[in-house]
């Protein structure tokens, strides 16, 4: 999300200690996430709440592997989230290691 009173842009970052790998979650708005690779910001995945709190997760990279695998992890980690779009950029991270 963009703070437009301090153009800031808010951003949770994963690294795996064991192999380096990191993976950005960038809070775009209220309601959308993108999920980029740490090292080039590469945009990998975007996650929208839908309704009800729910989020959506749509994979940018058809390379990828296995993105139903992830879109159900965030589905079932974003449960106790509320809405809460920290919590589910969290949860976002976590589940897209599925498909790096």
């Amino acid at each position: 999300m963009t703070d437009t009173k301090s153009r800031l842009a808010y951003t949770l970052t994963a690294i795996n200690p064991d192999t380096g790998q990191g993976l950005r979650a960038r809070i775009d708005s209220p309601t959308e996430i993108t999920i980029l690779l740490a090292d080039d910001d590469e945009e990998v995945a975007r996650v929208t709440m839908g309704p009800e709190g729910v989020p959506d997760l749509t994979i940018l990279d058809p390379k990828l592997r296995t993105p139903e695998h992830a879109a159900n992890c965030l589905k079932e980690c974003s449960r106790g989230c509320n809405g809460d779009m920290l919590c589910v950029a969290g949860c976002a991270l976590e589940c897209a290691t599925i498909i790096i």
